[in-house]
C-alpha cells in the first residue's frame, strides 16, 4: 500500500516515453532469455512490489526493484517467466484487454511462481476504461509535452491500482466471485476473436487468464460448450472468408493468421476440410479454397 500510494516513487520502462531506469548488462539472463521470450497481441503492465531483480525487455534487460513499472505494448517483446535463480519478489501483473483488465499478484523465490491472495481480479469500467483509452492516447501522436504525459499516466494507474487494492481488502484469500470465471473467458473469446488466434495459443491465453493450462481448459470448455482449440479454428475460419471476399492471396491469409509457412497453412485448411467432412457441412471457406475460387494462388 505505501507504494502504491506513492507515485513519485514509480519508475517508468516503456515505448511511450523515455526509460527511467538505467540498462542492467548480465549475460547469464541475455543467454536465457533469448529462449525465454514473449510477443503477443494483449498489453500487459508489470509492477514491481517487492524484492530486486531484473527484467527483459525488447532485447535490454532492466534493473526490477520497488516501484519499476514495465509497459508491454502489443507485440513487444519481454521475458516470458523468470528464471529459476530470479531473487525474491512480489509482482504485479495486469493484462489490459480491449474493455477491461486482469490483474494477478505473484510471488517469486525458491525457483517458483505463485499466485497470492485473491488473484487474479477482473477490473472493468470506469478504472479499467481509463487507463486503456490514456494508453490509446499516449501511443497516438500527441503534442503534449512528456511530463505532461506522464502525469496522465500515472493518474489512470493510479486510480486502477487503488481499485485493485481496494478489491484485495474486500475479497478473503482464495475467494472468487460467482461470474468471475465466466468474464475472464468471456475475455479470451473477445481477445481471440479479434486476433483470429493469432500468437494466442493455449499456454498464452491461459497464462493471461490466470490459471494454468489445464484448469483454463476445463473452464473454457465447461463456459463455452466447445474446446479452445475448436474455438481458435471457427475464429481463423471466419477470418479467411473475410479475407477471400477481400480476394486477398492464400500466403497473405497464412501470414495474417500467423502461421510459419504456406504450406502449414494448407495442411490446417486440410485437416479443417477433413473435420468438416466427418461432421457437418463444410464451411464455405473450406470449399472456396479446395476447389480454387475467390483465392489466388501467392508467393
Amino acid at each position: 500500500m505505501e507504494l502504491l500510494l506513492a507515485p513519485e516513487k514509480w519508475h517508468f520502462v516503456s515505448s511511450l516515453f523515455e526509460e527511467e531506469v538505467d540498462f542492467a548488462p548480465n549475460p547469464t539472463h541475455l543467454k536465457w532469455m533469448r529462449t525465454h521470450r514473449d510477443c503477443h497481441p494483449a498489453r500487459e503492465i508489470l509492477f514491481a512490489l517487492k524484492g530486486d531483480g531484473i527484467y527483459g525487455f525488447k532485447d535490454k534487460i532492466y534493473p526490477c526493484p520497488p516501484g519499476a513499472i514495465f509497459l508491454f505494448n502489443s507485440y513487444e517483446s519481454h521475458d516470458n517467466s523468470y528464471p529459476a535463480t530470479s531473487h525474491e519478489m512480489d509482482h504485479l501483473w495486469l493484462t489490459v484487454f480491449e474493455h477491461n483488465v486482469v490483474a494477478k499478484l505473484l510471488h517469486i523465490g525458491d525457483g517458483k511462481i505463485k499466485a497470492v491472495g485473491p488473484s487474479p481480479i477482473f477490473i472493468e469500467a470506469p478504472a479499467a476504461r481509463l487507463l486503456i483509452d490514456t494508453w490509446d492516447e499516449l501511443e497516438g501522436s500527441s503534442p503534449l509535452p512528456p511530463t505532461f504525459r506522464r502525469a496522465k499516466l500515472i493518474t489512470a494507474l493510479a486510480s486502477l491500482l487503488l481499485r485493485i487494492a481496494e478489491c484485495g481488502f474486500k475479497k478473503p484469500e482464495g475467494h472468487i466471485e460467482p461470474n468471475f470465471q465466466k468474464q475472464v473467458i468471456e475475455t479470451i473469446r473477445s481477445h481471440v476473436a479479434k486476433t483470429a488466434g493469432r500468437d494466442v495459443p493455449l499456454t498464452e491465453a491461459a497464462r493471461l487468464a490466470g490459471y494454468s493450462k489445464f484448469h483454463f481448459l476445463r473452464l473454457f470448455r465447461q463456459e463455452t460448450d466447445q474446446t479452445f482449440h475448436e474455438f481458435v479454428d471457427g475464429c481463423r475460419l471466419k477470418k479467411v472468408a473475410a479475407m477471400m471476399q477481400e480476394r486477398r492471396t492464400k500466403t497473405e491469409i497464412s501470414e495474417t493468421l500467423g502461421f510459419s509457412h504456406l504450406s502449414t497453412f494448407l495442411r490446417w485448411m486440410k485437416a479443417q476440410e477433413q473435420k468438416a467432412k466427418l461432421g457437418a457441412k463444410p464451411p464455405d471457406p473450406i470449399l472456396s479454397i479446395r476447389k480454387g475460387e475467390a483465392v489466388k494462388e501467392g508467393h
